[in-house]
């Protein structure tokens, strides 16, 4: 509900409402020209402190205290009815839709949700907001729900504090409070700052680097209405300032830009000074602007159609693929159960007469609704492991999802340079043959064939490798929250990869890495590049990369990566029953990075380098199995098993003796 003000409602701010979410779900919809669209959340952190905030502090000036338990039951009449619903609806799609291998992840981020816990939940396990895909959490979303949620229960406690200690010491109420908001604020900015330039989920997610974006919209309720507000000049300026700011937030920002940190500024910036335009008595022309009906009813709709959008967005790719019609039709297309969540369950539960007059009530149908969300997801977490204990299939299916993972580089024998820098070492670890293997997990993949071929051919082996991180210098836009940035440990890495290889001087570098960053490579300034220079990027990288190793006198071999599913491998075999039918066409594993993988082989070709084109293994003529042999070929869309790696060990063989010369 927008803020009650002597002119009546804010309505304003509902139209503000509505073009933040209009930012985040055309952002999640992939439309063009909204790449910076995920800073909407930004902006309801903004308006949801605003609006708090101004409720507290007029209770607090009234009666000096704030009726907690009515304040916490209002919130669960807002929030809890709608996010109940879509959260049984997204189990019950999840059971339909999905293999029940995917029930056990689904129903535990279920039961983060239910309990407004599950932006913990994604930074313990490094859940990646920018990724896009079938693999993604359908309760990805709720991130942010889980952030208000958390505000809603530590602010009015501190805001009542800090009243109570300045009654105590005689401070003026205005001033303690902006003083303390201040601290708070800056004190979580910088914290912001620090986390997010160190790379760590806890900068995107947590409730202490984004608090700041709640504190400042406080800080504006506290601080008195100027009457230089009633200036249309200063109307005006504010307003571009506003506009300009969301404008430049939403197309500057993408998924390569380290966030929040400092690049929050600018909507939080442009959001306060749209507010700010809003408090002076008489409408100037963005107030009127926002005030307009149809953008007001959308801002109303907001809660519900964010609540929609990410779960049916993610349930069409898996059923219809990744593609931008199928995000764009899904996204917008969320907009109908919102508005019918809107009037038959968010509007009747938030103002049923019974409820507001009892905040017991409230808060037992809150628990209910609790019970029903968190039983239903540990009832489906108990059934995904019947299912899977009970069918030899799935239990295949789940051993191979899990087998890429147990290759655990932590616990192997390792090497380390005179600067600390460690590597893994395998083969026959007392040759005086070195063959050093380099890249990012589709390094790691390729173990173990090349581990028994350096074995067999009494050479030593050593690994270097860092997901998400190409081995030639290529900057690429790996996405925040993610562990690491395109100006940190990525780099660092690769250098201190060419520092060991200088070191180490082995008698030849095999080079492998994942085929999709054709569409995240950044230039000098990590700005996104078209796809001609992408391509050019990594051709002139590689090349640099093999006369760097002819200067060496180190031969080069470079692995050419292999098909990509675009959909999950192991579902199409769970649903099926069987592997044969959920073979793909070669065409169809390989179109969107064939142009990427005959840019390396060629670049390799005219450097006299050896290759080892994947595909070929892993595909027929005209079609790519999920099992051969008798044998999982995949571990997940991209990455194969160790046990199907094994199985090339002769081909790998043959192609560490070329590379070894």
């Amino acid at each position: 509900m927008a803020e009650v003000r002597s002119g009546g409602f804010r309505h304003d701010i509902d139209g503000l409402r509505a073009l933040a979410i209009v930012m985040v779900v055309a952002f999640h919809g992939a439309i063009p020209g909204f790449g910076g669209g995920f800073v909407g959340v930004d902006v309801f952190f903004v308006i949801s402190g605003y609006l708090i905030q101004t409720n507290l502090f007029r209770e607090l000036d009234r009666d000096e205290t704030v009726r907690l338990g009515a304040f916490w039951a209002r919130r669960v009449r807002r929030l809890a009815p709608a996010m109940a619903l879509v959260t049984m609806t997204t189990l019950v799609l999840g059971v339909v839709l999905l293999s029940p291998l995917e029930w056990g992840n689904l129903a535990k981020d279920g039961l983060a949700t239910s309990f407004y816990v599950s932006n913990f939940k994604f930074i313990f396990t490094s859940q990646d907001y920018f990724h896009g895909g079938s693999s993604v959490s359908y309760f990805l979303h709720t991130w942010s729900l889980s952030v208000e949620e958390q505000f809603y229960i530590v602010w009015p406690l501190l805001l009542v504090a800090v009243s109570w200690v300045g009654r105590r010491i005689g401070s003026p109420r205005v001033a303690a409070r902006i003083t303390v908001l201040s601290m708070l604020s800056v004190a979580s900015f910088g914290l912001s700052v620090v986390l997010t330039a160190r790379g760590t989920p806890w900068a995107f997610f947590g409730l202490p680097t984004r608090a700041w974006e709640f504190g400042v919209a406080g800080l504006l309720v506290a601080s008195p209405v100027h009457p230089i507000l009633e200036r249309r000049a200063v109307q005006l300026v504010l307003s571009l300032i506003g506009v300009g700011c969301l404008a430049a937030a939403v197309l500057t920002t993408t998924g390569a830009t380290p966030y929040p940190g400092s690049a929050a500024l600018l909507p939080v910036i442009g959001t306060l000074a749209i507010l700010a335009v809003g408090r002076a008595s008489t409408p100037g022309l963005l107030s009127r602007a926002l005030s307009w009906g149809p953008l007001g009813w959308l801002g109303r709709h907001s809660y519900s159609w964010y609540l929609w959008h990410w779960p049916l967005i993610i349930f069409a790719v898996v059923e219809f693929g990744d593609t931008t019609t199928v995000k764009a039709l899904a996204s917008f297309g969320s907009l109908i159960p919102a508005m019918l969540t809107f009037r038959f369950v968010e509007q009747p539960v938030r103002f049923h007469p019974r409820l507001v007059r009892r905040v017991g009530a409230t808060f037992a149908v809150g628990a209910v609704l609790l019970m029903v969300c968190g039983g239903s997801s540990v009832a489906l977490a108990a059934e995904a492991d019947h299912q899977v204990s009970s069918s030899r299939l799935l239990q295949r299916l789940r051993s191979a999802a899990n087998e890429f993972h147990e290759l655990d580089v932590n616990k192997c024998p390792n090497v380390r340079t005179t600067e600390g820098d460690r590597a893994c070492v395998y083969g026959d670890m007392t040759s005086t043959r070195t063959v050093m293997l380099i890249g990012d997990s589709h390094a790691l993949h390729w173990v173990p064939p090349l581990e028994a071929a350096a074995k067999a051919a009494h050479v030593r082996m050593v690994l270097r490798f860092f997901g998400g991180c190409p081995a030639v210098d290529v900057r690429v836009a790996t996405r925040p929250p993610n562990d690491m940035s395109p100006h940190t440990k990525c780099n660092r890495y690769r250098a201190a990869t060419d520092r060991m290889i200088a070191e180490l001087r082995p008698e030849a570098v095999i080079e492998s890495e994942f085929s999709n960053y054709r569409d995240a490579v950044l230039d000098s300034a990590d700005h996104e590049i078209d796809a001609a220079a992408r391509l050019q990027t990594w051709r002139d990288a590689h090349a640099r990369f093999a006369q760097r190793m002819k200067s060496l006198g180190i031969r080069l071999g470079v692995i050419v990566d292999g098909p990509q599913f675009t959909s999950d491998p192991a579902r199409c075999a769970a649903r099926a029953g069987e592997f044969a039918s959920c073979a793909r066409s070669r065409t169809e594993v390989t179109r969107a990075a064939q142009p990427f993988r005959d840019a390396v082989a060629s670049t390799a070709r005219a450097a006299g380098v050896p290759t080892l084109s994947i595909t070929d293994l892993l595909c027929g003529p005209t079609s790519c199995p999920l099992e051969t042999g008798g044998v999982i070929i995949y571990s997940d869309t991209n990455h194969v098993t160790g046990t199907f790696a094994r199985t090339l060990t002769p081909q790998f063989a043959d192609f560490l003796a070329a590379v070894m010369g």
